[in-house]
């Protein structure tokens, strides 16, 4: 009876309104996991994670770029990858854990809220990113940019933590947040000038404590240079072409032009589709990179009216007020650094739109998400809690937005059905796992796997550059081509 009154007990202290939120993220992304089929982006992660796990094949380096100065991408994500692998080969497993830490995520900011703007603030800022179509989309596969999730959260509620109340040890952890976040994009490497910012208001609100605050921040940075050491050794083991000045010159040379694919339309469209999935019927792949082609338009298809758009633009113009009003309350008074912190991380990444030497993708700005939707969940949440008659209206909005946010991911599950990805999927892990007891039994010899189901993959010179990659490394390979009909 002890241990039932105990467990009892424990279940009544749970937050429902937190449980519904992990709930709702829960079924969204555990749901159906193996809704893509495997592609390239994704197995250039999970084999150097299978290698890792299954047979200790230590590696410094992540897998190539698109960035004129960083050639390789930090192996964090490899690390990350490798975990789940450690109790089962399947790459299910690998998505299981993306998921997972995406489903943190939500838990974090949903706590952030809560402890910075108030209960009604987490339960709206929970739901709405529980539901959020790019998160969702970004928590169902293993990509380097997907494990950033759980870095931004971490670094929002560290650095309001640290230098917003004065928590030493979370002044410390922040700059490790940082360093993960970066390692997963280095486009989040964007998050630093903020940081800065909240160094400089908790300096100047709290006097007294500067040297402790000094103290924690150092220790932080050495815990970011420490962190960066795994991939600064897999970048100065590279060819040394790689870094050579004429290398740098071009590198140079091509950031100081100016950015032709920069189109000011171009920006805003991606933006309002990022904070509101607004086009999604017109750009389906634009989160996941695995494209729906016919299904959202077949017969059977579960796509929302075409009325719904309105719905989602309704959003993106609610969330640009709430922004706005995030900005000018957190600038009026330093008691305000959370308005403005989410207001930061919700419209500074839009830099990179004029300071990228490449063309900016979705991916690069997964950061403003952490900003721009919980910005709209505390205006929303702030309205509510101001007149009793208008929670209900709130609310009423708050389910509209969540309902058809949903939506749009079950839409996304019905078309893959109705493509036969189940089947595509199922296809690729057999032999995935076949190949996988060819390579353990081979010992020594074993050989290096490169699925690429999609039939225009494998024309493309990246599936190639692939290729070329494992044999300039002195790793036997092969490549093993699944053909989709």
């Amino acid at each position: 009876m002890t241990n039932t009154a105990s467990i009892w007990k424990r279940l009544r202290s749970i937050d429902p309104a937190f449980a519904g939120v992990m709930a709702l993220a829960a079924a969204l992304r555990y749901t159906y996991i193996g809704m893509h089929h495997v592609i390239v982006d994704e197995v250039s992660v999970l084999i150097p994670a299978l290698r890792l796990s299954r047979h200790g094949e230590w590696t410094w380096a992540g897998w190539n770029t698109a960035s004129f100065f960083l050639p390789r991408h930090s192996p964090l994500t490899v690390y990350l990858a490798a975990i789940p692998y450690l109790f089962s080969p399947d790459p299910r497993a690998v998505r299981l854990w993306v998921a997972t830490l995406g489903i943190v995520a939500v838990g974090l900011m949903y706590w952030t809220a809560s402890r910075y703007f108030g209960r009604t603030a987490g339960l709206v800022v929970g739901l709405l990113l529980a539901a959020h179509v790019p998160l969702v989309d970004w928590s169902r596969f293993s990509w380097n940019t997907n494990y950033g999730q759980v870095f931004i959260a971490g670094w929002i509620l560290t650095g309001l933590l640290g230098y917003f109340q004065g928590r030493r040890w979370a002044q410390t952890l922040h700059w490790l947040a940082l360093s993960g976040a970066i390692q997963s994009h280095p486009g989040n490497g964007l998050l630093g000038p903020i940081s800065v910012i909240l160094i400089a208001g908790a300096w100047l609100r709290n006097k007294s404590e500067r040297p402790a605050l000094v103290r924690a921040t150092l220790w932080g940075w050495a815990l970011f240079a420490v962190s960066l050491v795994p991939w600064a050794i897999g970048l100065a083991t590279l060819n040394s072409s790689a870094f050579s000045a004429q290398h740098i010159s071009n590198a140079a040379t091509q950031i100081a032009l100016p950015k032709q694919s920069f189109n000011f339309n171009e920006m805003t469209s991606m933006y309002s589709s990022l904070i509101a999935s607004t086009d999604r019927r017109m750009n389906p792949a634009l989160y996941n990179g695995n494209g729906l082609y016919i299904a959202n338009s077949a017969p059977g298809n579960w796509w929302p009216p075409a009325w719904f758009e309105y719905v989602f633009k309704a959003q993106s113009g609610l969330t640009a007020i709430a922004l706005s009003f995030m900005l000018v309350k957190g600038c009026r008074r330093s008691a305000n650094i959370p308005f403005l912190v989410l207001a930061l991380v919700g419209l500074w990444p839009l830099i990179s739109f004029v300071i990228s030497p490449i063309p900016v993708a979705p991916s690069y700005l997964m950061a403003l998400i952490f900003g721009a939707v919980p910005s709209l969940g505390v205006g929303l949440a702030l309205v509510a809690d101001s007149r009793r008659w208008l929670k209900p209206v709130v609310f009423a909005v708050v389910v509209v937005f969540v309902v058809s946010q949903s939506w749009l991911t079950l839409a996304t599950m019905r078309d893959h059905q109705m493509l036969g990805n189940a089947g595509r999927f199922d296809a690729p892990l057999d032999t995935y796992l076949s190949a996988l007891k060819t390579w353990q039994s081979a010992g020594q010899g074993r050989e290096t796997i490169i699925l690429a189901e999609r039939d225009e993959g494998k024309r493309t010179p990246y599936v190639q550059d692939l290729y070329w990659s494992v044999v300039v490394e002195g790793q036997p390979a092969r490549i093993l081509r699944m053909d989709v009909a």
